[in-house]
C-alpha cells in the first residue's frame, strides 16, 4: 500500500521512477529520524557512533576532502 502512495504521487509530479520521488520528498524526514535516534543514545553509545562515522569518512572514499580529526593542527597534520 504504502509503495502505491509513492507511484501515485510519482504520477501526479511527472516524475518517471518513484524511487525519485522517494528520495526527493523522504529525505528531509529520514535526516529527522536520525536526529531523533541520536538524542536517546547516552554518552558512551554518542561517541561509538561518532567513532564509526569518522572511520567511514577516513577509510570509506566517499569524501571529497580528507577528514581532521578533532585536535588535530589543520596546517601540520599534528596534534593541537
Amino acid at each position: 500500500m504504502f509503495g502505491g502512495v509513492w507511484y501515485a504521487l510519482s504520477l501526479m509530479l511527472g516524475h518517471a521512477d518513484p524511487s525519485t520521488t522517494r528520495e526527493t520528498y523522504l529525505e528531509p524526514f529520514t535526516a529527522l529520524q536520525v536526529d531523533y535516534l541520536m538524542e536517546l543514545l547516552d554518552s558512551e553509545e554518542t561517541q561509538a557512533v561518532e567513532a564509526l562515522i569518522r572511520t567511514v569518512a577516513e577509510q570509506g572514499g566517499r569524501t571529497l576532502t580528507s577528514v581532521v580529526r578533532p585536535g588535530t593542527d589543520v596546517q601540520t597534520g599534528g596534534r593541537a
